[in-house]
């Protein structure tokens, strides 16, 4: 039997032009998402992260590549020390228990306070993210042993100073392919806790509360609309729905969009892009991808001024579940409103970010290492917590 490792190449800026477009799914969605990244530089589509762009080449597969050195105020989904230091605290004050945030703001908060200055100097910051588009969730294509081997071989040829994370890895994408990045080498880091909504299950029943929101939905006086359908004024509105939500009331933390950003996927065959309009006006809007296996919704956004009895939010959240059922796959709801999502049928999943960094110096592998023993604390207290 051959163990002959398929070829993996990676293109950036210099050499994007010798690059054959593969004609598949993850082929597609680079080439009309992340392309433009790469050409036109990330911050004029998401303000709030920086870094260089390539992309790997495994067969027909694509994966995006996002290359860091330090950009420590990136959003935390482009940045793993925003992650475990100011999203991690900000996280923590959210608790409703009061005892239980207290004690971890003082314990765990404490924690984070000594460990800033160290992940500076152990450039923890130094990392290649692997399926590094801009969304809180990255669904990956199907991977082989011999594709993550080959995958392997060619970024830390690329790459020898970085870490090497593989984005968003959980259950969804498999227990095998877990298990295949960890006989690669990877360590899995705890990274945050996800709602999946298995819908195509056998004996699948829906959960009242969203028969409640398709209920909602089938009687609205809303039309939907299709990305392809929006003009310059919608995505200029859907922006700013977004950015409202997810900045102004979330905070700084989350990807920040552009306008020029919403224009691309809009327009974009490998993205379905779904608003809810009336009157001329578009109150609400939803962003979904799938690969066949999965499919996620990394953005959306509402007019919070309208009355909650509209049920906008709620509709919203519904089109995934008609989206996946339809293709008899299951949802990727991400992290978040860990309440509203459990009472329409999602199940809590842990995602990890699985790091190859055994090939880095004693100063650079010591905080993977550490983060490795804190999973002891944080999956089981996720567990319980369920954000």
């Amino acid at each position: 039997m051959s163990h002959t490792l398929p070829i993996a190449e990676i293109f950036g800026r210099e050499n994007i032009s010798r690059l054959v477009w593969p004609r598949s799914d993850s082929g597609t969605l680079v080439r009309e998402v992340f392309l433009p990244l790469l050409e036109d530089g990330v911050t004029p589509y998401v303000r709030n992260i920086d870094g260089e762009p390539f992309i790997l080449k495994i067969g027909d597969k694509l994966l995006p590549l996002l290359v860091l050195e330090r950009q420590y105020t990136n959003s935390p989904i482009a940045s793993p020390y925003s992650m475990y230091t100011s999203f991690a605290l900000h996280e923590l004050k959210t608790i409703q228990n009061r005892l239980l945030r207290a004690a971890l703001l003082l314990s765990v908060g404490t924690l984070i306070g000594i460990l800033q200055p160290l992940l500076k100097v152990c450039h923890f910051n130094r990392v290649v993210l692997v399926n590094g588009l801009p969304f809180s969730t990255a669904l990956y294509p199907r991977l082989s042993a011999t594709e993550i081997a080959a995958a392997r071989t060619a970024l830390l040829a690329r790459f020898p100073k970085h870490a090497i994370i593989f984005r968003t890895v959980d259950a969804l994408a498999g227990g095998e392919f877990m298990q295949t990045l960890r006989e690669a080498g990877c360590r899995l880091i705890y990274h945050r806790p996800a709602y999946h909504l298995h819908c195509q299950a056998q004996g699948y029943k829906c959960a009242s509360a969203l028969r409640r929101d398709l209920a909602l939905f089938r009687k609205t006086a809303y039309r939907l609309v299709p990305g392809e359908a929006l003009d310059a004024a919608d995505i200029d509105r859907i922006s700013t729905l977004y950015n409202a939500l997810f900045i102004g009331k979330y905070g700084p933390f989350n990807p920040s969009y552009t306008p020029r950003f919403f224009q691309l996927v809009a327009r974009a065959q490998s993205m379905t892009i779904l608003a809810l309009k009336k009157d001329g006006r578009v109150d609400g809007f939803i962003g979904m991808y799938e690969n066949g296996e999965a499919l996620a919704d990394p953005f959306l956004g509402h007019d919070q001024t309208l009355p909650k009895s509209l049920g906008l939010y709620r509709m919203l959240v519904a089109l995934p579940f008609l989206k996946a059922r339809e293709l008899s796959v299951p949802v990727n709801f991400s992290a978040g409103v860990g309440l509203f999502k459990r009472r329409r049928g999602c199940l809590l999943a842990i995602e990890y970010l699985a790091v190859l960094a055994d090939h880095l110096s004693v100063a650079q592998r010591l905080p993977w290492r550490l983060f490795e023993l804190f999973n002891r604390i944080a999956v089981p207290l996720m567990r319980k917590v369920e954000f």
